[in-house]
């Protein structure tokens, strides 16, 4: 399970579209830096309590949130 994700995701797969990142253990802010080619992203089953920097994933069309905080 993941509490983050890697500094580097943004610069090394600039061209990802889709991002499932369910049942891990994200609490906090995960959405810096953004990831601008993202259009799908899903993020159920985490400790999330902050959407803050998920402006910045300007191409997101479909965010799932389901059982967070």
């Amino acid at each position: 399970q993941l509490s983050s994700l890697p500094s580097s995701l943004a610069t090394e797969l600039t061209n990802l579209a889709v991002l499932t990142l369910t049942n891990n253990r994200f609490t906090g802010n995960i959405f810096l830096p953004p990831l601008t080619s993202l259009i799908d992203l899903r993020l159920e089953n985490n400790s999330l309590t902050s959407l803050q920097g998920i402006s910045g994933y300007t191409s997101l069309q479909k965010l799932y949130l389901d059982n967070n905080q």
